[in-house]
């Protein structure tokens, strides 16, 4: 309506409804005169030797007071017209169309001018875990990998011909010859001296070596490719794993072009709730919003009339419900679209905790680990809140914690200790807070009594130097500027959501281990304007939540790099030299040593008919890893298998003698 409106008041207008098979002595019985012939208004002739035309069911003048006759006229055009219905300009007189482009509208999922169809949709349509609802490019990860100039190029100090291009001077020698006389050939053309580092080039230069000529020639015979298209070109066509990890070293993860990162395909991207285009909401558009964000929008909008007029109010209680509860546990700064991989384990838990709250269940005992991790105290009354109303429903909590607050809300406390691995494994008090309070032999009865507190101490320290990070705009960050002392214990502190990691991990972290060069691939840090006073560092080591190793042989001596030093202390020995062991015949990695039942692991897959498998004990080595003939050499009474379980505090007195063990296994 909007465009026929747009055509200008006064102006001489025709609906058509397009048909086939029809009877024109039926449609003058039934008020129809006239049908369109090429460009011209004509009307029906009985005898008429076509069949298939297109109808004019109304004529009228654009103006404000036809505005409902408009819109009757429209609805009947659409339903002679099987969903497709047209309209047309003409002469005052209404007996000629005007040479403007006829506006064709439809309800089927159809465009009527190019007949291009969209699928009949489906919520498969909107996941970007199925091959239907996916952005093709990018496989609905929202984004791809682009080639990084900062990775490409890491020393802007560098000259060409000194190596200031990484990829080439790792490519094969006969490849580098190649890249060294490809190089001359492009500093001759862009008239640049060979001995200009690269962050002395003109901008112009540039642009050309890294994005291309654009087709234009600019070598002596032929146009540049641009290092950029050059190296994704050679990342789509490697054809082993190494070559393509060679590769991906030089690029990060961007936006995919394709979806703008929203991840679906377009057809599914063009469909709104709330509004037409420009008004209501894209599945995309909502997700990138904060639960907080779309839970308010979602109470304003209004509840629909026609076919979804059923179908909304249970929709809606129920996405309103599940991003209250969301609200409630402190999660409401988490846009719909975090991935799963970026929250925190605290994060992790709490969004799983929501959807035990949201199923309503009863008669259910839940076992939860420390909910209250990353909380700031201004969050955490309204997850306990939570977890009493779901005591209330009618469930049982057994929850592991250490938080003050949790514990003197609790209902009943169980405490274990006296101490840690050997010296616990006893319950040392249980009762309400109350009891546990008073009980003169409980740690942690003393603090909830104040007969113990946390000293602090009285004179604070002194700061000479300071790192500088200003201007960062990272996610929600509004230009924060950060001072933070060197050679200091530094806390960042706020409530969830109002940016510490964002400033942190997603910003001053990323960006000094890419000028200190600590990590050859670390992200790309999120915007700031800039960093100083990070002279006196030398590196930027990042310890989070994410797993040491996924790898099931790891251990906590391979991860401190002491397991060499171990496998060389059992092949020093007189017993293992007699043999002629080596460190190598002391590695579960590979074949000598190792149980070849289990090839190392200790354990092996048992398969149970009907039954997923169950992981069991070797019958070979027990559980050792090891073959007999290893297990023979021991040091102090003891096989390298038993030293390996052994608790760090008894493998630290074993091993004081060897001082690289020693000293990991003092730091532990």
């Amino acid at each position: 309506m909007d465009q026929l409106v747009k055509k200008g008041s006064g102006r001489a207008l025709v609906l058509l409804a397009p048909l086939t098979q029809a009877d024109p002595v039926r449609l003058k019985k039934e008020g129809f005169l006239r049908i369109r012939r090429k460009n011209r208004i004509v009307e029906i002739e009985p005898d008429s030797s076509s069949s298939s035309f297109d109808l004019v069911v109304d004529r009228l003048t654009l103006q404000s007071s036809a505005q409902g006759r408009l819109n009757d006229s429209v609805e009947l055009a659409l339903r002679l017209g099987q969903g497709t219905c047209a309209a047309a300009l003409t002469n005052p007189d209404f007996t000629e169309i005007l040479p403007e482009p006829l506006l064709v509208f439809s309800t089927h999922p159809t465009n009527p001018e190019t007949g291009a169809t969209i699928p009949q949709l489906t919520p498969r349509h909107f996941s970007f875990n199925s091959a239907e609802g996916a952005c093709p490019d990018c496989a609905g990860l929202g984004s791809r990998l682009i080639p990084d100039p900062a990775k490409i190029i890491p020393n802007p100090a560098l000259s060409l011909e000194k190596g200031a291009i990484l990829p080439w001077n790792r490519a094969h020698p006969k490849i580098r010859a190649f890249y060294r006389t490809l190089a001359k050939e492009f500093l001759q053309c862009a008239k640049i001296p060979p001995q200009t580092p690269w962050k002395d080039w003109p901008e112009k230069a540039k642009k050309i070596l890294l994005h291309g000529s654009s087709g234009r020639v600019f070598l002596k015979d032929k146009a540049w490719e641009g290092l950029l298209p050059e190296l994704t070109r050679q990342l789509q066509q490697a054809s082993s794993d190494s070559a393509r990890h060679r590769l991906q070293r030089f690029f990060s993860d961007g936006v995919c072009p394709s979806c703008q990162g929203a991840r679906l395909q377009p057809s599914s991207l063009y469909v709104t709730l709330g509004g037409p285009p420009g008004v209501g909401q894209t599945i995309a558009s909502l997700c990138q919003q904060s639960v907080s964000e779309v839970a308010a929008w979602l109470a304003r909008l209004p509840h629909p009339t026609g076919p979804l007029a059923h179908a909304f109010p249970p929709l809606h209680a129920a996405l309103t419900q599940r991003l209250s509860f969301l609200e409630q546990l402190g999660l409401g700064y988490l846009s719909l679209d975090r991935s799963i991989d970026t929250l925190s384990g605290g994060e992790y838990r709490r969004a799983r905790l929501a959807t035990q709250v949201g199923g309503g269940l009863t008669g259910v005992l839940y076992v939860l680990d420390e909910p209250s991790i990353g909380l700031h105290p201004a969050d955490h009354s309204r997850l306990l809140d939570l977890l009493f109303h779901l005591r209330d429903l009618g469930n049982s909590l057994i929850v592991v914690e250490h938080d003050e607050e949790t514990l003197r809300r609790a209902d009943y406390l169980i405490e274990f200790g006296p101490g840690a691995g050997s010296l616990g494994g006893q319950i040392t008090g249980q009762g309400t807070p109350q009891e546990i309070s008073a009980r003169p032999k409980s740690l942690t009865g003393a603090f909830l009594s104040g007969r113990r507190k946390i000293s602090f101490p009285r004179k604070m320290k002194e700061f000479a130097d300071w790192l500088h990070l200003k201007g960062v705009t990272t996610h929600n960050l509004k230009g924060v500027n950060l001072t933070i002392p060197l050679q200091a214990f530094t806390c960042i502190s706020g409530v969830s959501g109002s940016g510490k990691s964002s400033l942190i991990f997603d910003t001053l972290a990323p960006a000094l281990q890419r000028r200190l060069g600590s990590v050859s691939s670390a992200p790309l840090p999120g915007p700031f304007l800039s960093l100083s006073g990070d002279e006196s560092l030398t590196r930027a080591i990042v310890i989070d939540q994410s797993p040491l190793s996924r790898q099931s042989r790891s251990h906590p001596l391979s991860l401190l790099g002491v397991w060499d030093d171990l496998r060389k202390l059992f092949a020093s020995l007189p017993s293992a030299k007699a043999r002629g062991f080596t460190p190598s015949r002391f590695s579960f990695n590979v074949r000598g040593g190792r149980c070849e039942t289990c090839c190392g692991l200790g354990q092996v897959a048992v398969q149970l008919q009907l039954l997923p498998e169950a992981i069991a004990p070797c019958p070979t080595c027990q559980g050792h890893r090891y073959n007999r003939e290893t297990l023979s050499v021991t040091y102090r009474g003891h096989s390298i298998a038993q030293i390996l379980e052994l608790s760090v505090d008894r493998a630290f007195d074993l091993l004081r003698a060897i001082p690289p063990l020693a000293a990991a296994l003092g730091a532990l």
